[in-house]
């Protein structure tokens, strides 16, 4: 709390020549920066990211001085950073699902919060599918074992004997086939996904660069602009002073 701040219910409030300011546990101040450089490792995206989106949450002060209201943000209490695609996400898809992927810099209590190791989607769905292909190995060498011990036991091999070997032998080739397929297209579904994920990264990279191009073009055509004739005609919007 200020030196000169005293506490009104829930109000902290205190005085300087700007004025009075008002602080209260409900006023925040939300914003959000587009950051450039670096490489960072976002949740809930399968690629690396030089451009994203910071949000920032702080606490909120009003201070009332020449009959006007001045909003200021003042101690940090959350940092999140997002994708432009998780951002443009955020704001399109309300009401759905429980939010959308972001990542958690600064929590008040907390401090700063260490970037978590980037996960290469390709080598994980790679190493999912060796394991995969492993066990399903290593059930296909315990039935190999166990129809090779019935052989060496058995001089004759009976109808229940053939049909568990029958039984068996369709597990294995069965739980091969379908496990690979499932990964494959497991595979290809990831693929598609970070693909999509890339191109919205670059659109959104080239459309920012469009509109800072633009926006300079503008400051230093200021003059010429101002030359040119006006498109609009509003002459008969203006009010008759009699």
């Amino acid at each position: 709390m200020r030196e000169n701040a005293r506490k009104e219910g829930e109000y902290i409030i205190s005085e300087d020549v700007l004025g009075t300011s008002y602080k209260h546990p409900s006023f925040g101040m939300l914003s959000f920066n587009r950051t450039h450089g670096g490489h960072s490792n976002l949740f809930g995206s399968s690629i690396q990211h030089n451009d994203t989106i910071h949000m920032v949450l702080k606490e909120g002060v009003v201070i009332r001085g020449l009959n006007d209201d001045r909003y200021v943000g003042e101690d940090e209490i959350l940092e999140v950073e997002m994708s432009q695609s998780q951002f443009a996400e955020l704001i399109t898809s309300m009401n759905v699902g429980t939010g959308t992927p972001c990542t958690i810099k600064y929590l008040r209590g907390k401090g700063r919060i260490n970037e978590a190791d980037f996960i290469n989607k390709r080598q994980q769905i790679t190493n999912e599918f060796k394991e995969s292909m492993n066990e399903r190995m290593s059930d296909a060498k315990e039935f190999y074992d166990e129809v090779k011990e019935l052989f060496t036991t058995k001089k004759s091999i009976g109808k229940g004997d053939r049909e568990m070997i029958l039984r068996r032998l369709a597990n294995v080739t069965q739980g091969m086939e379908s496990s690979s397929k499932f990964i494959f297209d497991q595979f290809q579904n990831q693929i598609d996904k970070t693909i999509t994920e890339a191109k919205g990264e670059i659109e959104a990279f080239a459309q920012n660069k469009i509109n800072a191009i633009a926006q300079q073009a503008l400051v230093e055509q200021k003059e010429d602009i101002l030359k040119l004739e006006n498109p609009v005609d509003v002459n008969h919007m203006e009010l008759d002073e009699e």
